[in-house]
């Protein structure tokens, strides 16, 4: 798929060059909607904007838009004309116009929404009060429900009339305030006969999220229940939308791309940052603390350098570090990963903390070992060489473990994303505290012995 993907998009370009533009949409036509947003996407800026007109006459707009980046949809949004912009808006579900209408500047959103019908962009400037992270921000209000008296003829023929309704699998169940007291499957419809009421069997145990919880929560309940749609309540427990599986996906892939860019000291905002200089501004602030606890750590090795009896200590620091730094970030990032996927709990605090730190003894003694071994290989006239250099890499190796696992579930405690406690706040205060049990077990051993 992704050779097909740089096929054509040098094909592309090649035609844009030669400003074949007819052949370039007939080319965008043959493709699927996803498709066409990941070239337009990807087409080098000296040609995206001989591409993005072509999309005005694009038969599934609606279905290309959302999924391009934010730029390119402020870039497409200014291109197109009054009625175009009504007629996308009235095709698009509301979770995916939200979408749109936050990547716009204010001015902008202002003139597409005079664009909409007044009850559509009443609708939308709602959703568009809530934060970003929340389920009201990313709910569809597409949703089909049905009166619990209702009966099942009565719901086949609501259903027939449900032309906006994104997704009928589950059938939802109201009261007269709205209230969501129930929910069926399309399914279990069928098997009813046509005079029963629904509230007769419909399933009162309705699982159903808050408009202001935030939006991995309620990728959790979607992932954990395996069901296909989550219904969204407000606080008087009335049901205002659904958040669907596609929403959840993009949901985790989301939470996930920023974990794993936090554990690299980034964010996920450099993938659509092409200069250099946001991106120097993103960087150096997480880089900022790495250099100050390398600093820190400069001054721990000269600190203990005059008090080391042996030079040849000073020759294992590397390795006691990097090894240190490598379980620190295994126990961490297996903390942070559980917690944010649910697999490990506030609660088990305790028990994954002994868990890793009894892991990092059982490795700090295997590779204790080993470079104990080395160490007296190396330096025979030096018998104690070996097990001071083998005993603490034992202590920087649990060191590393305990730390590494705390962290994360003390920045969970305190209601900071744990992420946060992986990259360089984990790296430096590991680097620290290795090297003070490096030297330290070292010290002692030695002041016993000599």
């Amino acid at each position: 798929m992704i050779n097909q993907f740089e096929t054509d998009l040098t094909r592309i370009e090649e035609l844009l060059s030669l400003e074949k533009i007819h052949k370039v949409s007939q080319l965008l036509s043959d493709r699927h909607p996803s498709d066409v947003a990941y070239l337009v996407n990807h087409t080098s800026a000296a040609y995206q904007h001989m591409l993005l007109p072509l999309l005005r006459g694009f038969a599934e707009l609606d279905e290309v838009v959302y999924r391009l980046d934010e730029d390119v949809i402020v870039e497409l949004m200014g291109l197109l004309q009054a009625d175009e912009v009504g007629r996308l808006f009235s095709q698009l579900d509301s979770d995916n116009a939200v979408k749109i209408l936050g990547c716009l500047p204010d001015e902008l959103v202002e003139w597409v929404m005079l664009q909409i019908p007044k009850a559509e962009s009443d609708e939308l400037d709602l959703q568009l009060q809530y934060d970003e992270d929340r389920a009201g921000r990313i709910m569809s209000t597409g949703y089909f429900s049905i009166h619990e008296d209702a009966t099942v003829h009565e719901a086949f023929s609501s259903l027939r009339q449900s032309v906006e309704a994104e997704l009928i699998y589950n059938i939802y169940v109201i009261d007269d305030r709205r209230h969501l007291v129930g929910v069926f499957s399309l399914r279990e419809l069928l098997l009813q006969p046509n005079h029963l009421k629904v509230h007769e069997f419909m399933n009162e145990q309705v699982v159903s999220v808050r408009h202001k919880d935030d939006q991995e929560a309620v990728a959790k309940v979607v992932e954990r229940l395996g069901i296909s749609a989550v219904p969204v309540v407000n606080d008087h427990l009335q049901l205002v939308g659904i958040v669907t599986m596609d929403d959840v996906i993009g949901i985790i892939r989301s939470e996930t791309t920023e974990d794993i860019m936090k554990l690299a000291g980034t964010t996920d905002g450099e993938y659509s940052l092409p200069s250099p200089m946001r991106n120097f501004m993103r960087r150096m602030p997480w880089l900022m603390v790495s250099f100050f606890g390398g600093m820190l750590t400069i001054q721990t090795n000269l600190y203990f350098a005059g008090k080391v009896p042996h030079i040849e200590l000073l020759a294992f620091v590397t390795i006691i570090a990097g090894m240190g730094g490598n379980i620190a970030s295994q126990s961490s990032t297996i903390v942070v990963r559980g917690l944010a996927t649910g697999r490990i709990m506030i609660s088990e605090l305790w028990t994954v903390l002994v868990r890793e730190t009894l892991t990092g003894t059982l490795l700090g003694v295997f590779f204790g070992g080993l470079v104990g071994l080395a160490a007296s290989y190396e330096f025979q006239h030096l018998a104690l060489i070996g097990v001071s250099v083998a005993v603490g890499m034992v202590f920087s190796m649990v060191i590393a473990a305990f730390v590494g696992t705390l962290m994360p579930m003390v920045f969970e405690r305190l209601k900071i994303d744990p992420a946060v406690a992986t990259g360089p706040f984990v790296s430096t205060t590991i680097d620290n505290l290795g090297l003070l049990g490096f030297f330290g077990s070292t010290l002692l051993i030695l002041s016993f012995v000599e």
